[in-house]
C-alpha cells in the first residue's frame, strides 16, 4: 500500500512512497507523458511558473534539471534537483514539478510501471524587462506586456 508523506521545507512537496523491493526503471517500453504531450507540457509550466523576485533583481537565469519518479498512478514523487542554477530557482522549478497533474505512467507489458524522469526548466530574463518587475507568472507578464 503506497503512502503519502508530506515534506515542507522551502514549500511543499508531496512524494509518494516506493514500496521497499519496487524497482524504478529507466527505460521502459512506453514512456510515462504529461497529459496531452510535450507541447501541453511546456505551456503548462510556462502557465505555472513564477519567477522569484530575488532571481529577477540579481539577473538569474539558466537551465534547472529535475529528477523525479512518474509513479504507476502518474503521480509525481521523489522530485530533486540534479543539476540546478541557484537556491531561488532551483526551489521554484521544484515547486512547478509538486504540482503537475498527473501523467500518464510508463508502461511495460502493458502494465504500468515507476519511471525515473529528468525534466530541464529553463529560465531566462527578457532583457527589456525591468529587473524591479514585480512577481508574477510568465502568462500574466505576457498578459501586461501586451497592454503596454
Amino acid at each position: 500500500m503506497k503512502k503519502l508523506l508530506l515534506v515542507l521545507a522551502l514549500f511543499p512537496l508531496v512524494l509518494v512512497a516506493q514500496e521497499p523491493d519496487e524497482k524504478i526503471y529507466d527505460f521502459v517500453e512506453v514512456e510515462p507523458e504529461f497529459p496531452g504531450g510535450p507541447d501541453a507540457m511546456s505551456r503548462w509550466i510556462q502557465e505555472n511558473v513564477t519567477y522569484p523576485t530575488y532571481a529577477l533583481e540579481h539577473n538569474e537565469q539558466g537551465i534547472v534539471y529535475v529528477k523525479f519518479v512518474v509513479e504507476k498512478t502518474g503521480e509525481i514523487g521523489a522530485a530533486k534537483v540534479v543539476k540546478g542554477i541557484s537556491e531561488s530557482l532551483n526551489a521554484e522549478a521544484l515547486r512547478v514539478v509538486s504540482l503537475m497533474p498527473r501523467w500518464k505512467p510508463g508502461m511495460i507489458q502493458g502494465e504500468p510501471v515507476p519511471v525515473n524522469f529528468t525534466l530541464p526548466i529553463n529560465f531566462s530574463l527578457d532583457n527589456e524587462e525591468p529587473a524591479e518587475a514585480p512577481k508574477m507568472t510568465r502568462k500574466e507578464a505576457r498578459k501586461a506586456k501586451r497592454k503596454s
